[in-house]
């Protein structure tokens, strides 16, 4: 099932924590990195707990453009309840590559059991 294995190291991950939990916050997040031209991979937006005010809002960004991302979160909690921003300079993204890896449960357990080794 699994073919391949890439990762890349000149990724960073940017949290924001405690984010206003209400519609339109996330766009107005990305529309103002992409206005001063981040590129922005892989969103999560977790929810803390059903009925909780605030999420956590959660993506990648190239390494190149950490600096630029980081002026303009720091800019944008003027306007946007944002509690903090946490910028992990030290990850990699590893994807796997096959076909029909989907619905063949235990993928991901031998891919982690593979990086832990």
């Amino acid at each position: 099932v699994i073919t391949g294995v890439a990762d890349d190291t000149n990724t960073a991950k940017v949290a924001l924590v405690g984010v206003e939990n209400k519609p339109g916050v996330a766009a107005t997040v990305f529309k103002a990195l992409a206005a001063k031209n981040v590129d922005v991979d892989m969103i999560v937006q977790s929810i803390r707990a059903v009925g909780e005010p605030k999420t956590d809002l959660i993506f990648t960004v190239a390494m190149d453009d950490v600096v630029l991302a980081r002026e303009v979160l720091a800019e944008l909690q003027k306007t946007v309840d944002i509690e903090a921003v946490n910028i992990d300079e030290r990850m990699a993204k590893v994807s796997i590559i096959g076909a029909g890896m989907l619905g063949q449960p235990g993928v991901a357990a031998q891919m982690f059991d593979i990086l832990s080794q």
